[in-house]
C-alpha cells in the first residue's frame, strides 16, 4: 500500500506527541526530517504550520488532529528580477514546498544567450528532470522600439484537471502569453516569440470520472471506481519567461562585459506540495485550513523604470491534499478551507495589456478518505463540501490507515 512506502521515505522525526501550535506562534516543518507520527496535532487559532522540504509532508496522528489555525505547504512565489546587465547569472526558480517542484530557472544560460526560460520541475527531491510548464521563448529585436524585443511568458503548471467551466484564478492552467507580434524568436526565428507550454497532466484517458488516485465508490451503480493516477503527487513548477535581446541575430554577439544587449526573464513559481494526514478524527474548525497552494510567477528584468521587458514567469500548480480518517467533523469550517490551487502567472507589459504575461498555474486535488461518508463526514448545514474546497474535493475510500 501506499503508507509503507511514504513512511519508508526517511527517520521518523519526534514533535511531541500531543503536538500544538498555540496562538501567536509560527512552526516550521521541514520534510527533509521525515514523516511524523504522533498522538495528537493540534494547530490552535492563531497559529500557523509552515510545510517546507523537498519531501511529502506525512503525518499519521493515532488519537484525532484539530486544525483551527492554517497548515501551509504552498509554493513559494518567484521574485522580480532585480539585478542588471547580469544574463550569465540565472535567476533560480521559486522553491516548491512538501515535494513541490522548483519553478523553471530564469535564463539559464551562463556562456551564451537564453533561447528561452528554464522549465519548471515535476519534484522538489530531484532537479535533474525538468518536466512541468515549459519557459517562454527568448524574443529578440534591433529596432529602437524596446518593445519589440519582448521575451515570452512562461507557462502555468499543471497537475490535477481544468475545473470544467471553471473561470477563477488558480483553477484552470494557462500557457504563458506571447511575446511583441512584431519580434522574433530566438528557437523559431519567426514571429512573434511563443509562450509556454502548459506541461502535460498525468490524466490521459478522457474519463473524468477517474480523475483521482485509490478507489471511489460510485453510489448510483454501486462499483467500485479505480482512480488513474497510480500514486499521489506533488504540484509542479511554472515555466520561466523568455529573455529579452537588443539583436539583429540570435544569439547576440559579443556576450560578455558589460552584458547590455540581454534582459533576463522571470523565473517560475514553485509548486504546492503533497500533503498526507492519516488520522482517527480530523476536525477543521472556523479558523483552519489545509493549503497546498502553488506560487506565484513574477515579473522579467527592466530597462528603465517598471516596464519588465523580458518575459514575465507561469505560476506553480497546486499540490494534492489527501486526508484520511474515521471521522471528520467539518461542521464550522469557512469556504475553501482546502485549498490546492495555481499559483498566478506574472503579469504582461500591462495588467490589462497580455504582452509577455506568464500563465496562472493550475489546480492540484483534495481527496477525502472516509469509509461511511454519509456518517462520518460532517458538514456545514447547508453547504456542500465543494463550497470548501478548491478544487472541488473527492470523496473516496480509505486507503492508508
Amino acid at each position: 500500500m501506499f503508507a509503507p512506502l511514504l513512511l519508508a521515505l526517511a527517520p521518523q522525526a519526534a514533535p511531541p506527541p500531543d503536538w500544538v501550535v498555540p496562538p501567536g506562534s509560527t512552526v516550521i516543518y521541514d520534510t527533509a526530517l521525515g514523516p511524523v507520527r504522533v498522538n495528537s496535532l493540534t494547530v490552535q487559532p492563531g497559529g500557523y504550520l509552515r510545510i517546507v522540504g523537498p519531501q511529502p509532508f506525512v503525518l499519521i496522528a493515532d488519537s484525532h488532529v484539530l486544525v483551527d489555525g492554517p497548515i501551509d505547504a504552498s509554493g513559494l512565489d518567484a521574485k522580480v528580477v532585480g539585478s542588471l546587465f547580469t544574463p550569465q547569472i540565472p535567476e533560480p526558480g521559486a522553491a516548491g514546498a512538501a515535494g513541490g517542484g522548483q519553478g523553471g530557472m530564469g535564463s539559464p544560460e551562463t556562456t551564451a544567450s537564453s533561447p528561452k526560460g528554464g522549465d519548471g520541475y515535476v519534484s522538489g527531491a530531484t532537479f535533474t528532470v525538468p518536466r512541468g510548464a515549459r519557459g517562454g521563448e527568448s524574443g529578440y529585436s534591433p529596432a529602437t522600439d524596446k518593445q519589440q524585443r519582448r521575451g515570452a511568458g512562461g507557462g502555468g503548471g499543471a497537475l490535477g484537471p481544468n475545473e470544467v467551466g471553471g473561470t477563477e484564478p488558480g483553477l484552470v492552467a494557462e500557457p504563458g502569453h506571447d511575446g511583441h507580434p512584431l519580434g522574433l524568436g530566438a528557437i523559431s526565428g519567426a514571429s512573434p516569440p511563443k509562450g509556454g507550454a502548459v506541461n502535460p497532466i498525468p490524466f490521459v484517458d478522457g474519463d473524468p470520472a477517474n480523475d483521482f488516485w485509490g478507489r471511489k465508490l460510485d453510489a448510483a451503480s454501486g462499483q467500485i471506481v479505480l482512480g488513474e493516477l497510480a500514486t499521489p503527487r506533488s504540484g509542479v513548477g511554472g515555466g520561466a519567461g523568455g529573455d529579452s535581446i537588443s539583436s539583429a541575430t540570435f544569439p547576440s554577439t559579443p556576450f560578455g562585459p558589460p552584458y547590455q544587449f540581454d534582459k533576463k526573464g522571470a523565473a517560475g513559481g514553485g509548486g504546492g506540495g503533497l500533503v498526507v494526514i492519516v488520522s482517527r478524527q480530523i476536525t477543521i474548525g472556523a479558523a483552519g485550513a489545509v493549503v497546498a497552494d502553488g506560487g506565484d510567477g513574477s515579473t522579467g528584468e527592466n530597462v528603465l523604470g517598471f516596464d519588465h521587458i523580458a518575459g514575465s514567469s507561469g505560476g506553480g500548480s497546486g499540490g494534492m491534499i489527501l486526508l484520511e480518517a474515521e471521522d471528520f467533523d467539518l461542521s464550522a469550517a469557512g469556504a475553501n478551507a482546502l485549498s490546492a490551487r495555481g499559483g498566478i502567472g506574472g503579469i504582461g507589459k500591462t495588467t490589462a495589456e497580455p504582452l509577455s504575461k506568464g500563465g496562472n498555474g493550475g489546480p492540484g486535488l483534495i481527496q477525502l478518505h472516509v469509509r461511511d461518508a454519509a456518517q462520518h463526514l460532517a458538514l456545514p448545514a447547508s453547504t456542500g463540501l465543494d463550497a470548501l474546497s478548491a478544487p472541488n474535493a473527492h470523496v473516496l475510500l480509505p486507503e492508508l490507515y
